[in-house]
């Protein structure tokens, strides 16, 4: 299964109208952007800084619905919910199986 699988139907017609090239560098930042944001949640995870854990879950909901990455898309946003609602326990415990998905999903974009 290649990358374009992972993307919504309706988001990737929409980047379809844009060019191949367009979609290739919007892939492109997203895995850099993504993962420098999971290493940016990972170090406030380890500083225990729960601004920048909400900041950075908030970054990685924008860029993966913004490129319309499905597989991953509710379960960042179920993140998000529970980073907003103060419940970093339920973050920490639901991160490892996103983010799993999430850096399987990056290693498809070339």
């Amino acid at each position: 299964m290649g990358i374009k699988e992972q993307i919504d139907p309706a988001r990737l017609e929409e980047l379809s109208a844009l060019g191949d090239e367009f979609i290739n560098e919007v892939l492109t930042a997203v895995k850099s952007s993504g993962m420098e944001m999971l290493s940016k949640y990972h170090a406030a995870v380890a500083a225990n800084n729960t601004d920048e854990i909400k900041l950075h879950i908030h970054s990685l909901k924008g860029a993966i619905l913004n490129v319309g990455l499905k597989d991953v898309s509710d379960p960042i946003q179920e993140l998000n919910n529970q980073a907003k609602a103060g419940n970093f326990d339920a973050v920490q415990a639901g991160f490892p199986a996103f983010e799993e998905r999430f850096k399987a999903i990056l290693a498809l974009i070339d």
